[in-house]
């Protein structure tokens, strides 16, 4: 972006199964960058300013949020939310491409019709593959002329009562993606329904990424440890335990450079000059020896970063 200094970096997920000389993704219009309180420009930049035949600078595909299309005997239940829907969408795409008949259910929420993405997309593969259940649901649906507007299944969040409802058992491997409370309030209740939490994969951006995570009854993280930034010059008390050392720095004025806020792009990787770190969830991105994921490590001794 030639009228910015620096680089802007944002993840986003494929939304494609994997082709040999492209990549895809769906990108949303965002008018405000949440996190930051300022105007959002890089959703805005690939909806107006970009042509066929441009060329940007990315880094490889990384993380761990991905579906084993060669498995073919544990069903699986992919559900997405709003723009959750992309990587739901690659996962189901390398499935049925494989042209196994893995039994796989799709939930897909969004308020209205107005946001229902790849709708004929999703219908054809749900038509032409008998072993995918296609259920949408509408948390707000639109009526006009006393009928409800758009293609949906269930004018209703997605929520693990549905799953009960449909669902033979709760025998499956889940793939959640969406907002941050609907992703804590599906992970639990499916902790609650008896799924194990190894058969529970998800894919969070910002401060969703550390909530989700099972509670530990025996940690006894010790909340008040030492972190240095030697670059910055300056020494602080980390003492929230779900906070990661990006926010940390973020608090004391210290600008570490991020994408997902997750552990899957590593934008913020850091070196570690001193100590050590431990993690919120397992990261996603490829670690060197003396490296740390500041979006989702947190320090397990003092700890001095090179930031």
């Amino acid at each position: 972006m030639p009228e910015r200094e620096g680089p802007a970096i944002r993840s986003y997920s494929l939304s494609d199964s994997h082709k040999p000389d492209t990549y895809r993704v769906t990108i949303k219009r965002v008018a405000q960058d949440v996190a930051n309180q300022k105007p959002e420009v890089v959703s805005g930049f690939f909806h107006d300013r970009l042509e066929p035949g441009d060329v940007i600078e990315a880094k490889a595909p990384a993380g761990v949020f991905t579906v084993d299309p060669r498995e073919n005997y544990r069903p699986v239940v992919l559900i997405g939310a709003g723009i959750g829907i992309t990587p739901i969408l690659s996962m189901l795409s390398a499935i049925v491409e494989r042209g196994l008949e893995r039994e796989t259910w799709v939930f897909y929420g969004v308020r209205n019709h107005h946001e229902h993405l790849m709708q004929e997309h999703l219908e054809r593969i749900a038509e032409r593959h008998p072993h995918v259940h296609l259920h949408v649901c509408y948390s707000r649906p639109i009526r006009e002329n006393g009928t409800t507007v758009g293609r949906l299944h269930h004018a209703r969040r997605v929520g693990v009562d549905l799953l009960k409802q449909l669902l033979p058992g709760s025998y499956y491997d889940y793939y959640l993606c969406g907002p941050a409370q609907m992703m804590q309030s599906l992970y639990d209740g499916l902790l609650e329904w008896g799924v194990p939490e190894h058969r529970i994969h998800f894919e969070a951006f910002g401060p969703a990424a550390a909530k989700l995570a099972a509670p530990d009854p025996d940690s006894q993280r010790d909340c008040g440890i030492e972190v240095s930034f030697a670059r910055s010059n300056t020494t602080v008390m980390w003492s929230r335990c779900d906070s990661p050392l990006l926010e940390l720095a973020e608090d004391s004025g210290i600008s570490i450079p991020f994408g997902c806020r997750a552990g899957s792009c590593g934008t913020c990787v850091t070196r570690i000059v001193s100590g050590e770190v431990s993690y919120l969830h397992d990261p996603g991105a490829p670690l060197d020896e003396g490296e740390a994921l500041t979006c989702v490590a947190v320090p397990a001794s003092p700890l001095v970063l090179d930031a």
